[in-house]
């Protein structure tokens, strides 16, 4: 009985190169993602974009111009961020 259930043809091993090739083709897939996040997420001049260091302070003027903090909140938290700096 050479092809029952259990005997696909897959005898000798054949499972585990083809496990092999499945992962490799996986972390080729995974490689080529990030290579390519990468290439997109460059500035013209070739350089990732910098988080600003400026950016709480920014969201904290937004937030007072929203209107979700207090002006005295506002200064408290504007101090300590300065601080931090």
């Amino acid at each position: 009985m050479p092809y029952g259930w259990h005997d696909q043809g897959m005898g000798g091993g054949w499972w585990a190169l083809m496990l092999v090739g499945m992962v490799f083709f996986l972390a080729l897939f995974i490689v080529a993602m990030v290579a390519l996040s990468r290439h997109y997420n460059q500035r013209p001049n070739g350089s990732l974009p910098e988080k600003s260091a400026n950016r709480p302070i920014e969201i904290l003027n937004e937030r007072l111009a929203h209107g979700e903090v207090t002006e005295e909140e506002y200064a408290r938290r504007l101090a300590l961020l300065k601080g931090q700096q």
